[in-house]
């Protein structure tokens, strides 16, 4: 069993480690996967302009100026595995078509730490993306055991749940009067001093929050606090990294935009 579990960890020799992801995935999700194009809507851009970016990086971002029109849609190529798990191969987004486009050239690049990409309308994200969130929720790390969760329990009284094996939630909104007292608390304790914030902190749902822990591979969600306006919010393929980002042309206007996160392999690098 160790010697199985070693064959399919360690890479094989002249394998990259984009292979290696690869069979790992296909291993995790019930074989090889099945590639699909999936049409997931439409975003308005008001402004003719959008912003893509890190959800780390937000509202800052690469820049796309001069849109055919006011609202695009988007489609993703996928890789579809037997569990119904997926990962996106490439982002297309459409502005308006165009019956002769210039030759796709590239206009930026994309730097990427959270295995994500946010597609916003470029006012509406500067003016909505939300550094503090409506909610105050309180997260107790557990990851390397019980003690520090008992020990904060016990001395500020709170009623915990317990969420998954790494962390555990305050029940109550934490104040920010509580908030401090816990910080100050971890200060004075050399044990958790040096990273406080690695032990507990108060998660508000931001607009970083909610895009760093969606559920699902792809959506439609609120730039800030309220419901609308909406940016749309991916996966990116196999993570981290630095995309490039294509665009077809015409009378400089921009019709079309598309990142291929998964360039590795030979299929031919077509925009819409």
């Amino acid at each position: 069993m160790f010697r199985a579990l070693w064959d399919l960890l360690v890479p094989r020799q002249s394998e990259s480690i984009f292979t290696t992801v690869d069979r790992l995935n296909a291993s995790s999700h019930g074989g090889g996967p099945v590639a699909e194009s999936v049409s997931v809507g439409s975003l308005p851009v008001p402004s003719k302009s959008l912003i893509l970016q890190d959800p780390q990086g937000m509202p800052d971002g690469l820049v796309v100026s001069n849109l055919a029109n006011d609202q695009v849609s988007i489609e993703l190529d996928i890789l579809r595995y037997p569990d119904g798990a997926a990962r996106v191969k490439r982002l297309r987004v459409s502005s308006a078509p165009a019956a002769k486009v210039d030759a796709p050239v590239m206009i930026g690049e994309i730097g990427i730490d959270s295995a994500k990409v946010c597609v916003a309308d470029g006012v509406a994200a500067v003016e909505h993306w939300a550094q503090v969130g409506k909610d105050r929720i309180g997260i107790i790390r557990t990851a390397s055991g019980q003690k520090f969760h008992r020990r904060l329990k016990k001395r500020f009284k709170l009623k915990t749940v317990q969420v998954n094996g790494f962390q555990a939630e305050v029940v109550d909104p934490v104040s920010e009067e509580l908030e401090s007292e816990i910080a100050e608390y971890l200060r004075s304790v050399s044990e958790y001093s040096k990273f406080p914030f690695m032990y507990f902190r108060v998660q508000t749902n931001d607009s970083f929050d909610r895009v760093n822990w969606m559920s699902d591979e792809w959506g439609f969600l609120p730039v800030g606090n309220c419901p609308d306006p909406l940016m749309f919010a991916c996966g990116t393929g196999r993570g981290d990294g630095a995309y490039e980002v294509f665009a077809s042309l015409n009378n400089a206007l921009t019709h079309s935009l598309a990142i291929d996160f998964m360039s590795d392999d030979e299929d031919e690098f077509a925009l819409l």
